[in-house]
């Protein structure tokens, strides 16, 4: 803090006047931007760079309107959690090893609330139940591609689920870690808004 002082009054006594000098103004400033850029839904944060982060929470999907995929397998979801996005999934080529389990290959992509895409080529396995109605699964989202920040990207995600085999509809869990490329820029801004805390 510094003291000026205003204009002298009668009898020659300058009434001191409180300022802020520009470094404690600085850090206050900051410091007021800083708290909610930690928060899991906030906007812009600062970070550094490229760099490795890690992702957990939850998803739901459902079948879409339609369907790309030449066996007739696609979902629609929603992930919510470190990475707040939509989620595409195609299938490729699942192959039955037994009347109620499959292998299966893909490809995905996530879509972040700002607009940057995840492009994922995926595997995983299916167990039917024996009720018949359902089945539970793990998809692993190699990345391949993407586009912003994750245009160099690489890592996995790993989303267990269960499958409505009825209405399509799925839920699940995911968590993994994605590193970013080295000098992607400042759309490395919206990976430190949304990592794992």
């Amino acid at each position: 803090m510094v003291t000026r002082r205003g204009p002298r009054r009668a009898g020659g006594r300058d009434p001191p006047r409180r300022v802020q000098d520009e470094h404690e103004a600085h850090s206050i400033a900051t410091a007021g931007v800083a708290f909610p850029l930690t928060l899991p839904s906030g906007g812009t944060a600062l970070a550094a760079t490229g760099g490795c982060h890690e992702y957990c929470g939850d998803f739901t999907a459902v079948r879409p309107d339609t369907c790309t995929s030449a066996v007739g397998i696609c979902t629609h979801g929603t992930l919510t959690g470190s990475v707040l996005s939509t989620h595409d999934f195609v299938a490729d080529t699942p192959v039955f090893t037994s009347a109620t389990s499959a292998d299966y290959t893909g490809h995905s992509v996530i879509r972040t609330e700002q607009g940057a895409e995840i492009i994922g080529s995926d595997s995983g396995t299916l167990t039917i139940r024996p009720d018949g109605l359902n089945a539970d699964f793990v998809t692993t989202v190699h990345v391949v591609a993407g586009t912003r920040q994750f245009a160099h990207a690489t890592g996995e995600i790993v989303a267990p689920g269960v499958l409505n085999l009825v209405t399509g509809a799925t839920v699940g869990a995911y968590s993994g870690r994605i590193c970013l490329g080295k000098g992607e820029g400042d759309e490395a801004l919206w990976v430190e808004a949304h990592r794992s805390r």
